[in-house]
């Protein structure tokens, strides 16, 4: 009642109508077959008959009887938990909604358990942001057409490229799942890379050749690549060989491209989880780009961390701009590496 009443007080000012109703006396009348509001002034009619005159009589009823009527009032809205079995294949979390509102009603009581149900309801929004559909695309060869490769064995990679789907908004909840799941599908913590390849480079500098014709060219090899013997002098632990080993495999990718298309949304904590990835691939030579970033998430993205400059040239309209911009850049890169190569082994000769 006091909810029906507050909602009357604040949609007044609104210009709403009025709603007031009881759930059990519609429902009889509903299964009477009542058509109009008439229905409820013959139903009060008869009830202050009852109160009035009849009341008397049924002062000796028991309170299980009268408590009886009700229920079988009540039959239609409580069949409705056959439709439990629907809701097992539609949807698990509706089913469970289902269930914890039912049950917190009928044991505990009407408002509260209302509010334990919209509790719930919320808490399984959450969950739903949380355990997004997150997958790889992939390019259909010859189109335009980017899909998840888990679902469409026509989609293949893209040789140098990985293309990333988060479906679903990218805020304080979902950042840290949104990171996880990243570098996941990476294979490499962009974070440790990096240490590990200031340790290597200092390595690296300690055991470089005095040699003046070949001291220019091997000082950009060297950060090009990692070889087997200086693994092998420098890592010490386990933990730093796993990740060696898997910023090694991570070489032959270049570009990451996140498909923003499905964000709804990016906070504060979003916004620097995204920064954070952006800056920490950057070190280790992997370039982050964004497909299909809304402006609200572009000017998000500004107000905490990135360039207004720096990230329009991340940004893409499509999943195949950026695309054909990643095999653009690939194949100037691939020339210049093969005639780097070139002069490396005529300054070994």
């Amino acid at each position: 009642m006091s909810a029906i009443g507050l909602a009357n007080i604040c949609g007044g000012f609104f210009r709403c109508h009025a709603a007031s109703a009881a759930l059990a006396r519609t429902s009889v009348a509903a299964s009477a077959g009542m058509q109009s509001q008439v229905a409820s002034l013959i139903s009060c009619g008869v009830l202050a008959l009852v109160l009035t005159l009849i009341g008397p009589t049924l002062q000796t009823v028991p309170m299980c009887v009268l408590s009886s009527l009700i229920a079988v009032s009540l039959t239609g809205i409580l069949n409705q938990i056959m439709d439990l079995r629907k809701l097992y294949h539609t949807s698990v979390i509706d089913m469970l909604i289902w269930l914890v509102t039912f049950t917190a009603t009928v044991c505990i009581d009407v408002p509260f358990g209302l509010i334990v149900g919209l509790g719930f309801s919320l808490l399984t929004v959450l969950y739903r942001t949380q355990m997004c559909n997150c997958y790889e695309l992939g390019q259909i060869q010859e189109t335009d057409l980017y899909v998840a490769r888990k679902w469409y064995t026509e989609a293949k990679s893209v040789s140098g490229v990985q293309m990333l789907r988060y479906g679903g908004p990218v805020y304080y909840a979902s950042a840290e799942h949104f990171t996880d799941w990243i570098i996941q599908q990476t294979g490499v913590d962009p974070n440790k890379a990096h240490k590990l390849a200031i340790r290597l480079d200092q390595g690296e500098e300690s055991r470089k050749p005095n040699s003046p014709s070949c001291s220019s060219l091997l000082t950009r090899c060297v950060k090009a690549r990692t070889s087997k013997e200086s693994t092998l002098n420098h890592v010490q632990t386990e933990q730093e060989s796993r990740v060696l080993k898997k910023t090694s495999a991570s070489n032959q990718l270049r570009y990451l491209i996140l498909d923003a298309s499905s964000w709804t949304f990016v906070d504060f904590v979003g916004s620097k989880a995204i920064c954070g990835l952006v800056g920490g691939y950057k070190h280790i030579g992997i370039e982050v780009l964004l497909a299909s970033c809304q402006p609200p998430i572009f000017d998000m993205l500004v107000k905490n961390g990135f360039a207004h400059s720096e990230l329009q040239d991340r940004c893409f309209l499509t999943m195949h701009d950026a695309v054909l911009y990643c095999k653009q850049n690939l194949s100037t890169e691939k020339g210049v590496t093969t005639g780097e190569f070139v002069l490396e082994n005529v300054c070994r000769v």
